[in-house]
Order: structure tokens, then C-alpha cells, then sequence
């Protein structure tokens, strides 16, 4: 892999992406961590890293299909959606060990307020109002517990609820996976009366399946508080039915990371989305945000911090306490280098985007944007003063001496 790599032509840097075309537990992998013998840079240092489902999505006709497609941002589309922290039945919480996430939440509240938003979360966040929201975002972000054995996202029970054994909002019966059947015959005479029907709290693939999605970005975040070992098979499910549902990018969090370096990820991650840049670009400003953190450099700030381990069931080595080596000759990571981006490489759409876009454009490039320039101080000349008009303000256009006529004096 280094050797092609070594080879491949391109510009070197930032601008260049490597696509990986990835199946099976390749998909757990972090990619982003590599280094080559030839070189002491992380992979996603030197690239912007980006994973597709088949080789096929990166023909002609997938590409056509993708311009084709209609924009996600629309009159009736939201700029965002953001799910944390359900609310379960203690019964639930129990028998599945799916606690509450009181982090997640926070997380959910950062993010929205980011995107301009109102989370769903706690009792707000059930099925039925997740995929309301789902349908209508360009932008979505989870932070709840994921069930990657069943493909799912636990979301909060409806109040009314629905009978077991009944059929979905989308059309299709829910089945209950073999493997939960199992568990329930083998209660020991436990009553589940409590227990609200699995259909009830969880979205899994085949519910995406059904569903017709305006998102550009999905989200699946992974946060300590969350239970549950991650599987390839999960991934690749989850992930695939929301790019089959006409999602165009998901980011997967494939470990879980502290708190801490989770909020500084994500505030950068999506700080940077806002600011124009590409997915693959976002991404890899974000992991070099928590990497230049001396507080989470070392892999012990992230590698034991909760349940999910990385492919083979290891996590990543945390040093002993006989370790006698000084933090400079032990292994060091980035914190939070544990995800995975798949699909295509996009860019945000919202009003708020693009006008960070248009404004990081002016400032990196003040040449090319002259008439931009003009145009702004022109509004800004003729803005009426706070609370007057614009005859009586200090910036009064003279008689035959309009702002935009000085503008192109200046100019």
C-alpha cells in the first residue's frame, strides 16, 4: 500500500483524497492512524481520507445520479437535526444495559446550537418525531446508544405505543432478530410486561430502508457512556441503508472517546463544515485539532475508555503502570482519529454555510472577490442607522452621489 502510494500522482497535501474502497472488518480499521515506513506522518495527515461502499459508486453514472439528484437544502428542509440522550423505561435500561447518556445529551444541545437548532432529546427524541426530522434535514447528528448487532439506533418508546406484533410507520411488520428472541426465552420467568416492544424504541436499517432522505451528512457518534461492541456487519448495514435511502455521506465513530476530546472534535468538525469545507476536509481539521491537545495525545485519554473495542476485539495498547518508558518513547495517537467517513464528499448547503463559505472565499482570496467586496460595503453604506431612517443618518447619500457610486471611486 505504501509503495502505490508513494507513487500515485496528484497534488501532495491537504488537496489530495485517498479513496478507500473498503469490505468486511476493513471497515474497522482506522485508517487515519497508518504510517507509512517512509514517512512519520499519520495517513490522514497526508491525505483527506474518505471510504466507499463499492467501486462501483465511483463510476460515470454514480457521479451523473449525484448531480442529478435535487439539492438537500430547501424552502422545507432544516438546516439540521440532532438526537441525543433518549428517554427509556427503566425496564429497558435494565434488561439491554442501555443507561441514560447525560454527556450525550449535552453533546446533542453543543451541536444543535452550532447548526442552529432544536434538539431532540430525553422524552422529545422517539421514533416517530427522528424520522419526521429525518426526512427533512441536511445535516443530521446522533448521539444515543446504537445497537450494532441489530443495525439500530435506540430511540425513545412512543407514549401510546404501538401493539406488538403490529406493523411499522413505514409499511413493513417488524421482525425481532433471532438472537433477541433467544434472550427473552431465556428470562428465567423475567416479566417483561414493562418492556415496551423493541419496534417501539428502535430505527433499524430496514426502517431507513424505507424512508426517502434529503441528508448529506449523517453523524453516528459513540460516546463513553454508550454499551455495546462494534461490528463490522453493524456498520456496514447502518451505514449503507442511509446511503440507499439517499443520504450522500455518513461519518461512523468506531470507538468511544472522552468527553472532553469528544466536544473539541465535534466543535471543530462542524466549525469547519460551516466554514465551506468538504467532509474528508472537515474531518481531518478535526483530528488535528485534538491531536495538537497535549491533554489527549497519549492514547490512554481514549483507547480504555468504554466498551467498544477496535476489530479483533483489542483496544489499542494503554501502557501499564511498569511501563518505564517516558511518554515520548510510548505509543501516541490522536484521540479522537477513530472514524470512518463513507460515501461522498460534501459540502453543507444551508443559508449559514454558504454565506461562511462566500465569506472565508472574500478573505483568502481578496482579489478575485472585487465586486463581492463592492457590493457588501454598498449594503453596509446604505443601511439605515439603528432606530432611524435612512435621510436622517450620517451615512445620507449626497444628491447625485450614491454609496455605490464612491465604491467605484475606491475601486
Amino acid at each position: 500500500m505504501e509503495g502505490g502510494l508513494m507513487h500515485s500522482s496528484g497534488p501532495v497535501g491537504r488537496h489530495r483524497q485517498l479513496v478507500l474502497v473498503l469490505e468486511g472488518d476493513l471497515y474497522l480499521i482506522p485508517f487515519a492512524l497508518l504510517k507509512g515506513s517512509s514517512s512519520n506522518e499519520y495517513l490522514y495527515e497526508r491525505f483527506a481520507l474518505i471510504a466507499v461502499p463499492s467501486i462501483r459508486s465511483l463510476g460515470p453514472q454514480a457521479k451523473s445520479q449525484l448531480r442529478k439528484s435535487p439539492p438537500a437544502y430547501s424552502s422545507s428542509t432544516s438546516m439540521a437535526a440532532v438526537v441525543g440522550n433518549p428517554k427509556l423505561p427503566s425496564a429497558v435500561m435494565d434488561r439491554w444495559l442501555w443507561g441514560p447518556m447525560p454527556a450525550a445529551e449535552e453533546e446533542a444541545h453543543m451541536v444543535s446550537e452550532l447548526l442552529g437548532c432544536q434538539p431532540l432529546v430525553g422524552s422529545v427524541a422517539t421514533k416517530e418525531r427522528v424520522v419526521s426530522a429525518l426526512t427533512q434535514a441536511e445535516c443530521v447528528h446522533f448521539a444515543t446508544h446504537i445497537s450494532w448487532k441489530l443495525s439500530a439506533l435506540v430511540l425513545t418508546p412512543s407514549v401510546d405505543g404501538a401493539p406488538a406484533g403490529g406493523k411499522s410507520s413505514f409499511g413493513h411488520p417488524y421482525t425481532i432478530p433471532e438472537s433477541l428472541r433467544v434472550q427473552d426465552d431465556a428470562s428465567d420467568g423475567e416479566s417483561l410486561s414493562d418492556c415496551p416492544p423493541l419496534q417501539e424504541l428502535l430505527l433499524t436499517a430496514a426502517d431507513v430502508l424505507d424512508l426517502r432522505l434529503p441528508v448529506k451528512l449523517v453523524v453516528l457518534g459513540s460516546s463513553q457512556e454508550s454499551s455495546g461492541k462494534i461490528t463490522a456487519d453493524g456498520v456496514v448495514a447502518l451505514t449503507r441503508a442511509f446511503l440507499a435511502a439517499g443520504a450522500q455521506c455518513v461519518l461512523v465513530s468506531l470507538w468511544p472517546v472522552p468527553v472532553a476530546a469528544s466536544k473539541m472534535f465535534l466543535h471543530a468538525l462542524y466549525s469547519s463544515l460551516l466554514n465551506g469545507l468538504k467532509a474528508s476536509a472537515a474531518l481531518g481539521e478535526a483530528m488535528k485539532v485534538v491531536q495538537s491537545s497535549k491533554a489527549f495525545s497519549h492514547p490512554s485519554n481514549w483507547a480504555g475508555a468504554g466498551p467498544t473495542c477496535l476489530s479483533g476485539g483489542e483496544p489499542p495498547p494503554v501502557p501499564s503502570s511498569g511501563d518505564m518508558r517516558s511518554p515520548a518513547q510510548r505509543p501516541s495517537f490522536p484521540a479522537d482519529t477513530g472514524f470512518m467517513l463513507i460515501g461522498s464528499d460534501v459540502k453543507l448547503n444551508s443559508p449559514s454555510s454558504l454565506i461562511g463559505q462566500a465569506l472565508t472565499e472574500i478573505l483568502q482570496h481578496p482579489e478575485r472577490a472585487r465586486d463581492a467586496l463592492r457590493v457588501l460595503l454598498h449594503l453596509a453604506l446604505a443601511l439605515p442607522p439603528q432606530g432611524g431612517n435612512p435621510a436622517s443618518g450620517p451615512l445620507k447619500a449626497h444628491s447625485g452621489f450614491s454609496p455605490l457610486s464612491r465604491l467605484h471611486l475606491w475601486g
